[in-house]
This record gives structure tokens, sequence and C-alpha cells, in this order.
């Protein structure tokens, strides 16, 4: 499995964290993570400062997905002392994100900006900071966002830098959407919960980047008892002693076996339970996963 996953580094913040942050990317390398997934508004809009620095000597089998569309906040790189200031003062321990329902396409609000020349200008920015690109995305697209006129300036930037086009939003995939999108883009959305629960529905074909497994999975265990004894009767294929840390993989593997085209995306701010995560999904091959679905399927 690990060579589909994708690090997200929506929370790979540099500045003040910037050795955590290139611990992260080492750990991922280690593990065999070889894409990463980046965009000028990550990690306080450092990120893909981070990405650059750890990447340029990783190699060529390397790949990083960039996108237009979001932009950096301003004074990033000062807020990121101000944070580590914060924490410093409260010594908070990590808390578990908000409560989370799964976005649909509907409830997202865009405020990218998708004109030619803003595109150009953050696509030169990212490749600049980055190094290379091999995705570039519309970051936060809908489909009123799907013009010929920015599909066609996406497509010719996409190929400036000999990456691949596609679209990208934080909501679950949604038929409607995608259908305004070139089929040959790729598709970056979060995973729709009956892809996670034995009845995957209609074959997706178009090349998927799939995110917000592991919480979308969470919201299955919380909302259906029937989902929850399943993930617990599946989670002693995985190879970990801690409970959470199985249910997560238990739905990546349920991901990576429903949608084979696609490639998932993992991420974490968290030293340790990243390394954990990812030594527990390496030992997840295609039978294990296979064993895992038939534990969903099972009559």
């Amino acid at each position: 499995m690990i060579g589909r996953l994708i690090f997200g580094c929506g929370r790979l913040t540099g500045g003040a964290s910037m050795a955590e942050a290139l611990r992260l990317v080492d750990i991922c390398l280690d593990a065999g993570i070889r894409h990463f997934d980046t965009a000028p508004s990550y990690g306080l809009g450092t990120a893909e400062a981070v990405i650059g620095k750890a990447l340029r000597s990783a190699g060529r089998d390397v790949m990083i997905t960039a996108k237009v569309g979001s932009t950096a906040p301003r004074f990033g790189l000062v807020k990121t002392w101000l944070r580590r200031a914060k924490r410093s003062l409260t010594a908070a321990e990590p808390r578990l994100s908000d409560p989370f329902t799964p976005v649909e396409a509907a409830a997202i609000r865009s405020a990218a900006e998708f004109g030619a020349d803003a595109m150009r200008r953050s696509a030169e920015r990212s490749a600049a900071l980055l190094g290379r690109i091999d995705w570039l995305l519309l970051h936060e697209s809908l489909a009123e966002h799907a013009a010929p006129e920015t599909v066609a300036a996406l497509d010719a930037l996409a190929a400036r830098y000999g990456a691949l086009p596609g679209y990208s939003n934080g909501a679950q995939f949604d038929p409607a959407t995608d259908a305004a999108y070139p089929d040959r883009w790729i598709r970056q959305v979060a995973v729709r919960p009956q892809w996670l629960t034995g009845l995957p529905g209609e074959p997706i074909r178009q090349p998927l980047s799939l995110h917000g497994i592991a919480l979308t999975g969470r919201w299955l265990c919380e909302n259906d008892a029937a989902h929850a004894r399943r993930v617990e009767q599946a989670a002693y294929l995985v190879e970990s002693d801690d409970q959470a840390l199985r249910e997560i993989a238990v739905h990546y593997a349920l991901a990576a076996s429903h949608l084979p085209q696609a490639r998932l995306i993992v991420s974490s701010s968290h030293p340790g339970r990243l390394k954990a995560l990812l030594a527990a999904l390496t030992k997840l091959d295609p039978e294990q996963c296979g064993a895992i679905t038939a534990t969903f399927t099972r009559e």
C-alpha cells in the first residue's frame, strides 16, 4: 500500500517548526512515500518552503502536487513563531479535531482566484519554492469554476511545468461536480462514506487522490454501530498495539481495496503517530487489504 500513499502537507509548518516539519518528511521518505501534496495556503503559507528544502536532493522518483487558486496567508512566518510561543505557555495536550461530518460540494464556499494571471503567478511561486511540479490542481474548485478559459489556462500551465492537470476540493466526491471537468484530469476529493462501508457502489474510473479517510472512518464508527463492529473485527489483521491506529488502517485498506486506481492521502503533525501509522500501513499488502474487505462483505 505504501506506494499509493501521498503525504498531505496541510499541517506541515515551517518557520519556528522547520526542524519538526523536516523530521515528518524524513519519516515519510524512510517509510517509502514518494508523493507530497502542497498548496500555497498550507502550513500558514510555509509548507511549500519545507517541501522544497527537504526534497531538492531526494531524487527524481519524488512527486509533488501543487495547487493554484489559494494564496499564502500574510505574515505566515511570524505566525509560526507566535503559535510556538502560545503552545509553550499553555502546554496543552493535543486535542481531537472538532466534530466532523463529511462535507458535500454544496457546502463548499470557494474564494479561490482562477484568473489566468493569478494562476500563473501562483504556479511560478510554487515552482520556485518546490523545485518541481508533477500534478498541478485547481484548489477548492467547484463546478462553477470549470469554465473553458479556466480549463485551458490550467492545461497550459501544467504543460509548461511538465505536470498533470486536475482539480481539488475539500468535499466528498460529487458526480455532478466531477462531470464539469475533463475526464483526463486528476481528481483530489474527500472519500465518500459509502466507499468505506463495504458497499462502494458504481466504480470510479478516473484517477483519484483521496483525503479525509481517517476522519470519515471515525465518523462512520461513531454513527453506524454495525460498521464499528466490523472495523473492530477486522482490526486484528493490522499489526499495531494501538487500537485507534488499527481502525484507521482498516479504513485505508478499505479505500485501497474498493478504489484500486486511487492514491490515498495520509497526514499528521505528530512524528510518533505518523511513524506508527506508516509502519502499520507498510505491512498492509493487497492480500491483507482483501481480507479486511472480506470482513465487511461477508454475510
